[in-house]
């Protein structure tokens, strides 16, 4: 009988410390290419992950043809869509006031 090389628990935590890893990677060069926005996309890393670990969660609790599951699911990420959407616009509404051409668009 053959044995994994890693563990389930081992290939989780692995899969955590790379979106940690890539998301401060991706928020800094984010930050200097494209200020706020790029920040705010490079640390979205983590909360994919955290998302992942919310579904497995429930999925466990509910099972995976659960009403209650899909529901639950669907009130997170709107919720969260939401939230998430309410400040990219401010923080692009910030940065589109600097830079409209001569019609007043903002289209640069």
């Amino acid at each position: 009988m053959t044995h994994p090389l890693i563990s389930p628990e081992q290939s989780q935590m692995l899969v955590l410390v790379a979106s940690i890893i890539t998301a401060m990677l991706g928020a800094a060069l984010g930050f200097w290419f494209k200020g706020a926005r790029g920040l705010l996309t490079g640390l979205l890393g983590p909360l994919v992950f955290g998302l992942w670990l919310l579904h497995g969660a429930l999925v466990a609790r509910f099972g995976m043809d659960s009403l209650a599951l899909l529901v639950g699911e669907a009130i997170v990420f709107i919720a969260l869509g939401a939230v998430l959407g309410s400040i990219w616009n401010r923080l692009g509404a910030r940065n589109t006031e600097k830079k409209t051409n001569d019609h007043g668009s903002n289209l640069l």
